[in-house]
């Protein structure tokens, strides 16, 4: 006899990604004489039948003397910056020789630390308390350390009297990364390669000498060292500031952000003497958008971000290009840095 159901499924996007293991040697196996990349203390790394492997022949047994010691087993890794995802587990026997049900006398701690060894976090700390038959397995999230250089570290330390033993086996480290990717196209995006290398920006000016690239204190950067400082002549002047790019056919976001200061002598709370517009124009000098335009009237204290989206240009060369106008008394500074323009294809 046969019989037929039909059974209705959804399948739902996840966005996708790729999962990769980064733990080398995760069970030990390289055996005793080759623990790399695992830098373990001296015996630790066992293949004896009186703590068994979990899977495999060989694990990491740690303490276990009835003696004052301490073992340490660590990895060094490298999670990627695009990590959605990252997540440890291990698997852990632990028995002992204490009878007491309320004191940990010997305890291992499962410890995060920079690549300089400094502890970074604790993520648990098991003890002669948590024996038990047999191994369980332990898991933990440590996607707050995407784009670190880490250590899995753990340190079993035994008091003088009545063994632990921590046992360590099938050890990894999942992490799964996005299938998407931001990339800068702004070159020199804080003006920093200095005066006299301003490229890839072209800069151009009506007053003589040129000096739009500042490191001067009057008007500091937003960071760094340099700026583009434009204007604050107090004279008829006309300043520019452009860079040109491509934004990728295949990108499906572009953020054009920039970071601006204005301070002005003005004192008109109504008219807009002097300017600054921001402009998207394609690679023979047309506008094709104005994207803001700043005057005396927007002077402030300090730096103000302003972000702008760029989608609508993908597949084109486009100039960014910022217009910077002064009339004939009264100077209007307006100062730029940190440009950023991030596509995600």
């Amino acid at each position: 006899m046969t019989h037929t159901a039909s059974v209705a499924l959804t399948v739902t996007a996840t966005g996708g990604g790729t999962s990769t293991q980064l733990l080398g040697n995760p069970g030990f196996e390289n055996g005793s004489t080759a623990p790399s990349p695992w830098v373990v203390s001296t015996g630790v790394i066992n293949n004896s039948t009186s703590e068994p492997a979990h899977g495999g022949t060989w694990d990491a047994w740690l303490d276990g003397f009835g003696s004052a010691h301490t073992d340490t087993v660590m990895q060094q890794v490298t999670i990627p910056a695009n990590a959605t995802a990252a997540t440890l587990t291990f698997w852990l026997h632990v028995d002992t020789a204490e009878t007491t049900t309320t004191t940990a006398f010997d305890t291992l701690a499962v410890q995060v630390r920079n690549s300089a060894g400094t502890v970074l976090s604790t993520l648990a700390t098991f003890s002669n308390l948590n024996h038990a038959t047999g191994y369980q397995q332990k898991s933990f999230n440590l996607l707050s350390f995407a784009g670190q250089t880490i250590q899995i570290n753990f340190a079993g330390t035994e008091d003088a009297s009545l063994q632990t033993s921590f046992v360590l086996d099938d050890f990894a480290l999942n992490v799964t990364t996005s299938t998407t990717a931001t990339t800068e196209l702004i070159g020199n995006p804080g003006f920093e390669n200095g005066a006299t290398t301003p490229a890839p920006w072209v800069l151009t000016s009506t007053h003589t000498p040129l000096s739009i690239i500042n490191n001067s204190a009057t008007e500091p950067p937003h960071a760094g060292t340099f700026d583009a400082w434009m204007l604050g002549w107090g004279v008829a002047t006309t300043d520019t500031v452009m860079q040109q790019v491509t934004i990728p056919a295949t990108a499906t976001a572009a953020s054009f952000s920039f970071w601006l200061h204005v301070d002005t002598a003005e004192t008109s709370t109504t008219t807009a003497f002097d300017t600054l517009q921001v402009q998207i124009r394609n690679s023979s000098g047309t506008v094709l958008q104005t994207l803001g335009t700043f005057s005396n009237l927007d002077h402030n204290t300090g730096y103000l971000q302003h972000t702008f989206n760029l989608a609508s240009f993908v597949g084109q060369t486009i100039q960014v290009m910022f217009v910077g106008q002064e009339d004939s008394s009264l100077k209007t500074s307006f100062v730029l840095d940190d440009i950023s323009l991030k596509v995600t294809q």
